[in-house]
């Protein structure tokens, strides 16, 4: 059996009285895309956020690759690998997607101390770029601008996907699994 790549078993944390999450247990296999949504107030920051080690958790544990990370400082998690993104994705917002990739590509390359350079001249960037998109299935959005709150875009990215509500794990599985769920209609539609 594979180790998963992260492994979060009963993780909770109250700010006073109130649950931000409540015995939140989920596994990530390596190389998984991993989707995890819910409305304002899930409670998905405090899950990344105790995941990162920039809270503490009140119970629970965090295992990468096997390796308990609870009580291990920010910067230890990062030196084994441990890295998260914010919300706004983009360097640029406004800008398409295989640019903003190609301006992070363009940060490992000898040509970014070029300040004469011209970006679109350089054509091996971009093809860099949109390899990497169709590496990580998202070769369609390469044109699109302001992808980072494109839910269709991160529902078919994702090949498994958790809801969180009320800092609980309420439904989770494929795609077509948490859209048939009517926990998922009740959370995002009210019924």
């Amino acid at each position: 059996m594979t180790t998963p790549a992260l492994e979060v078993v009963h993780l909770s944390k109250r700010f006073g009285g109130l649950p931000a999450t409540k015995n939140v247990s989920l596994s990530v296999m390596p190389g998984e895309r991993r989707l995890i949504i819910g409305p304002n107030g899930a409670g998905k920051t405090t899950l990344f956020n105790l995941i990162t080690g920039d809270l503490t958790a009140d119970a629970g544990s965090v295992r990468l690759f096997g390796q308990e990370l609870t009580g291990m400082p920010t910067q230890q998690r990062v030196h084994l690998g441990l890295a998260r993104t914010y919300q706004i994705l983009t360097l640029f917002p406004r800008e398409r997607l295989v640019h903003n990739v190609v301006l992070s590509l363009l940060g490992l390359d000898r040509r970014r101390w070029d300040p004469w350079s011209i970006l679109t001249a350089n054509r091996d960037l971009y093809t860099n770029a949109r390899t990497s998109l169709e590496r990580v299935g998202l070769a369609e959005a390469a044109e699109r601008n302001g992808v980072e709150h494109d839910m269709d875009t991160a529902l078919a990215f994702a090949e498994r996907i958790t809801v969180l509500h009320y800092g609980e794990v309420i439904v989770e599985g494929t795609r077509a699994q948490v859209v048939a769920d009517p926990r998922t209609r009740e959370v995002y539609l009210g019924d």
